[in-house]
């Protein structure tokens, strides 16, 4: 197959390439036309195209509820900031990144629907890698908080397909 307006396309062939393997000669090829400066042209590559092997689907696990999105997200953020990079034995492959989840988080705070103390609760119990316990008195006034933001969360995050539901 040459590479011109005559050749077929990839696609329509139901081929992709690869890695191309170009073939060119070493010695000049008239092809019978002229250039412009009066040189014979050379013959154009050609490219041999191998079927490609069906890609590698990897099916990922959505989370079961906002707040699981929530303290994964906030743990892999924070990993990445300390430079580690590696991933558990027993890791799942998750819907999306960890900036998914926060994207989510800032468009609700850009429309209005959480406030900035929704955001510091999210913030400090992700840190403690736990959600607030309403048992404890201490903890009550969190807990309400962190329900608020995590519940209005939840839908985009559904819409997405970071949790399941």
């Amino acid at each position: 197959m040459g590479i011109g307006k005559n050749s077929r396309s990839l696609k329509e062939q139901g081929k992709a390439c690869t890695q191309p393997e170009v073939m060119v000669s070493s010695t000049p090829q008239p092809t019978g036309k002229k250039t412009l400066q009066g040189e014979p042209t050379m013959r154009v590559a050609v490219r041999k195209c191998e079927p490609t092997r069906p890609p590698l689907r990897i099916v990922a696990d959505p989370f079961r509820s906002a707040d699981e999105a929530w303290l994964w997200a906030f743990s892999s953020i924070a990993a990445r900031h300390d430079g580690t990079r590696s991933r558990g034995a027993n890791a799942h492959f998750r819907p999306c990144d960890p900036d998914d989840v926060m994207k989510c988080l800032d468009a609700l705070y850009r429309r209005r629907r959480i406030d900035l103390v929704h955001a510091r609760i999210l913030r400090v119990w992700g840190e403690r890698g736990t959600a607030p316990n309403p048992a404890y008195a201490s903890e009550r006034c969190d807990w309400k908080l962190w329900r608020e933001a995590l519940d209005r969360l939840e839908w985009p995050l559904r819409v997405k397909g970071i949790v399941a539901g």
